[in-house]
């Protein structure tokens, strides 16, 4: 992801990561559940994320909501540069380099 990547490109790099399964996400069926498990999820307004089952719906979720890519460089300009946060993020920082990550469902 750069400043340049459009809308479209963001799209195809969710579909790579994880299928179509993004685009199913926030639709009117799912969202009871969705909301249900958001709220169930270990993060809270002081301590953040605790892991990446967590970050992943978010990241879902932005593709869902068209706001992956703004997202990925809005946090390389901020918070990846901030020793606070890396510190206190990086360990859900995934192995492998993320344009290389794909979790995709078995059945799309």
């Amino acid at each position: 992801v750069t400043n340049a990547t459009t809308l479209e490109e963001s799209y195809q790099m969710c579909d790579d990561r994880y299928g179509s399964s993004w685009r199913k996400i926030a639709s009117i069926p799912t969202a009871p559940k969705l909301m249900y498990g958001l709220a169930s999820m270990p993060a809270d307004h002081s301590t953040g994320f605790h892991n990446t089952i967590t970050t992943q719906v978010f990241l879902k979720l932005a593709c869902a909501m068209g706001n992956y890519h703004c997202d990925v460089v809005y946090c390389k300009e901020t918070y990846c540069k901030n020793p606070y946060y890396v510190k206190k993020y990086s360990h859900l920082l995934p192995k492998a380099p993320g344009h290389l990550l794909q979790f995709k469902e078995w059945i799309d």
